[in-house]
């Protein structure tokens, strides 16, 4: 039997059964199209930045953290706290297993951990006791506050107009640093900002849509603007609440002799630093506000003792994005005290 493919045999072929095959292309092409409209809507994955990572971080057994606060932290921030960018709030316990999973991937934005031995006897001087705050400082990329203020008042100023300038303290002194006002923002340049990230964000497809959306951009400029100031007047008036903290200090006094040569470097160059907040220290007597045991306790505590709020620098994983902590640490704080009312 011949059964081969000639020019003859291919064009009477078409000719004859070209309607099929005309249909089978058009299937083939709204298969394709539907499946990507899929994958750019409801199946799209989130970018970085647009999910908000907060882990309570606890590997103490005799320091356990009381898990069911979760739900409180969770549904605090997202009551409009973040902005139109932060897609979805993750919350979770994380431990040994799991954090360099997270640290890797970029998934961590904030952390709560615990900051105490377990033993109150051993809790007189936590700068050099193994803590889960302290590990986490000695070996991951953890935001000092003074630093964190400076790069986001600094990212901040750069959607002021060309030519205004907003004064910075002397030799750094961020008492003496003017207030941001976002009444000077530049349009210009927030909707710059904006589309310069949109094309990764099939949201806004319409100029109708991309509209709007740079309002929400404006929005978020503006929220940033206060974070910064409400972050400056924490750090100046509110010193107490910070934990200071010379980074590797509990790994160098913990290692055995020879263990501490890999640290004494690295140790020696390091100065003290704010890298935490002390949660027991939230506290006010004004009606209306929350406990912020509602959020952060260890097991059976009647007090945020030992608990810290820290967060990490993953702005390799989100450069205009991960100043979304700022709004996070701001709504804990006014939720909970009169500090920056």
């Amino acid at each position: 039997m011949d059964n081969k493919v000639t020019k003859a045999r291919l064009s009477a072929f078409i000719q004859y059964e070209w309607i099929k095959l005309v249909s089978l292309l058009i299937v083939a092409v709204l298969l394709v199209t539907l499946t990507f409209m899929g994958i750019g809507s409801e199946s799209r994955l989130l970018n970085n930045g647009q999910t908000f990572y907060l882990h309570y971080y606890n590997t103490n057994p005799d320091a356990t953290v009381d898990g069911t606060k979760m739900e409180n932290v969770k549904k605090l921030l997202g009551n409009g706290v973040f902005s139109y960018e932060v897609q979805e709030i993750a919350v979770s316990t994380s431990d040994t297993s799991t954090h360099p999973y997270w640290m890797e991937a970029g998934n961590v934005d904030m952390v709560i951990a615990t900051h105490t031995t377990g033993n109150p006897d051993d809790d007189d001087d936590l700068s050099i006791a193994k803590t889960d705050f302290n590990y986490l400082v000695d070996n991951f990329a953890v935001h000092d506050y003074v630093t964190y203020y400076q790069k986001a008042r600094a990212y901040a100023k750069t959607f002021l107009p060309t030519g205004v300038e907003v004064l910075d303290g002397d030799l750094g002194s961020i008492s003496d640093d003017a207030i941001l006002d976002k009444t000077l923002i530049d349009d210009a340049k927030v909707k710059t900002s904006f589309l310069s990230r949109s094309f990764k964000d099939n949201r806004f497809k319409t100029e109708e849509e991309k509209l709007q959306a740079i309002g929400l951009e404006k929005a978020r400029i503006e929220a940033l603007f206060q974070n910064v100031n409400d972050l400056q007047k924490l750090l100046v008036e509110r010193p107490e609440i910070f934990i200071s903290y010379k980074k590797y200090t509990a790994s160098y006094h913990n290692a055995s002799e020879s263990e501490k040569q890999a640290y004494e470097a690295d140790y020696l160059l390091e100065t003290e630093k704010l890298y935490g907040i002390d949660l027991s220290k939230l506290t006010c007597n004004v009606s209306g506000k929350a406990s912020i045991t509602d959020y952060a306790t260890l097991l059976g505590a009647t007090t945020a003792k030992g608990m810290v709020l820290a967060i990490f620098d993953v702005e390799r994983h989100q450069p205009t994005l991960h100043y979304e902590s700022l709004s996070a640490l701001t709504a804990i704080v006014k939720a909970t005290t009169d500090f920056l009312d």
